[in-house]
């Protein structure tokens, strides 16, 4: 049985948690920098028209598959099973893993009031680990920069300077997804006491408790989009991409794929 796919030439793995567990530990033992993604429809769409940020997907330790579109995709249209892994969930086994092995930790992104709560809940359960943050750059996609992104310079080098002084072990990127990929990947260098860099999204955001996550059942069974939008009408765009749009991409793929064979 196949164990792995390739979606919008994005390689997927699959990964049980007890083996990314066991990856993200020995990220955090190793010589080398390694940087985590989570791969979810609206990612794999935006991959779908930019190289680079397929590249950088592709060049990535591990790709842990966030969203049920998917797993959903996967199973209907490639007959393989991935196991989802939400970046939420990630984040949680990596604070962990760092808590155990006394790491530093920098978290970026986000706004004043969610990094305040995240850093104060985290070092009330965890005091054995350090942890920092700051809310970081402004940031937008250019296609036309060699990054792929435009940034604000003197915020760039406020939190480059930032994050150089505090020399942790883990590096946590909550720009939103495509930005923060890009972002890591292009800065990562400049942090050579980081061992394991990944974009989280808005895992901040749910991991402080002030913005509420889909109830257990909608999670379980595909509907937190749904709830999502409920919540943020604003997300409609991303929503339509991942529900509509990706399925749609998933079927033109299939479609060309059977025709090259016919033709072959």
């Amino acid at each position: 049985m196949e164990t792995s796919i390739t979606i919008f030439a994005v390689s997927l793995e699959n990964k049980t948690k007890a083996e990314l567990f066991e990856l993200f530990k020995a990220c955090l033992n190793g010589s080398k920098q390694k940087m985590i993604v989570t791969p979810n429809p609206e990612m794999l769409v935006f991959a779908r028209k930019n190289k680079l940020f397929c590249a950088v997907l592709n060049h990535a330790a591990a790709r842990l598959i966030d969203g049920f579109g998917l797993t959903l995709a996967a199973r209907l249209f490639y007959g393989i099973t991935l196991e989802r892994f939400p970046g939420v969930s990630a984040v949680r086994d990596i604070i962990i893993i760092a808590a155990q092995k006394s790491k530093k930790v920098f978290l970026l992104g986000g706004n004043d009031a969610v990094l305040k709560k995240v850093i104060a809940m985290w070092s009330r359960e965890f005091p054995q680990f350090q942890i920092m943050g700051a809310v970081g750059p402004r940031i937008t996609l250019d296609q036309n920069n060699e990054n792929g992104f435009r940034v604000d310079e003197t915020e760039n080098k406020c939190a480059i300077a930032l994050i150089q002084q505090a020399a942790p072990d883990i590096l946590l990127v909550g720009f939103g997804h495509g930005k923060q990929e890009l972002w890591i990947s292009a800065m990562l260098s400049r942090f050579p006491s980081v061992r394991l860099a990944m974009g989280v999204g808005g895992s901040f955001d749910y991991l402080s408790g002030l913005v509420p996550r889909a109830p257990r059942w909608m999670r379980k069974i595909g509907l937190e989009w749904l709830y999502r939008l409920a919540c943020e009408p604003r997300r409609i765009k991303r929503i339509f991409n991942a529900v509509v749009v990706f399925p749609l991409y998933v079927i033109l793929e299939k479609i060309c794929d059977l025709q090259k064979r016919c033709i072959s």
